[in-house]
């Protein structure tokens, strides 16, 4: 139930990005804020792969990558600079491909897995 309220505060605020409105205001569920303890390359990493899927809109349009990029930093509080140089070299490392992306896929195989057994 809390992740539901959390996503319709999210969609409920999304439409403050389309105009020239104050968004510095931070979201926050039941009272507390949503932090990212990730890195930003993974913040990134995640915001790439929400971009070229194509699931999220803008109004009548997919939103573009720099939307995507700054309402989750919005939503985590926190300010990420350079972002199309640290999309390049997320980009560009030759160790694995997506490894946040694979840590999310374990663990959510290791859900399917609990709660079929």
């Amino acid at each position: 139930m809390y992740i539901l309220d959390c996503e319709i505060n999210i969609v409920s605020n999304s439409m403050k990005y389309t105009s020239e409105h104050d968004y510095s205001l931070p979201i926050s569920c039941q009272g507390d804020e949503l932090l990212w303890i990730g890195t930003q390359q993974e913040l990134l990493e995640l915001a790439v792969a929400i971009h070229k899927s194509g699931v999220i809109m803008l109004g009548d349009r997919k939103a573009r990558f720099i939307e995507i990029v700054r309402a989750l930093a919005d939503i985590f509080h926190i300010t990420i600079n350079d972002v199309y140089v640290k999309k390049t070299k997320l980009l560009d490392r030759c160790t694995a491909v997506t490894p946040f992306l694979d840590k999310l896929k374990k663990a959510y195989e290791q859900v399917v897995e609990r709660h079929l057994r």
